[in-house]
């Protein structure tokens, strides 16, 4: 779910947040990675300040970190 008045993305289980920050989506939470990591580029697209993860919670990463993600970066 994004909310684009507080540039919030709710990210469920497509990114996850572990002790590094925002990461992407697990091999082990995601039957279809190629898939997965094609969803997370689509993310990217969107104007995020601030990501919600249901694995991992809250943190102050958006956009940015999201693409990086989508494009295999660490």
């Amino acid at each position: 779910m994004y909310l684009p008045d507080e540039r919030l993305l709710v990210a469920a289980d497509a990114l996850t947040v572990d002790e590094d920050g925002l990461v992407g989506p697990r091999p082990d939470m995601s039957e279809n990675m190629d898939e997965a990591l094609t969803s997370v580029e689509r993310l990217a697209g969107l104007d995020v300040a601030r990501t919600l993860c249901y694995h991992g919670g809250f943190v102050e990463a958006g956009s940015d970190r999201i693409a990086e993600i989508g494009s295999g970066s660490s």
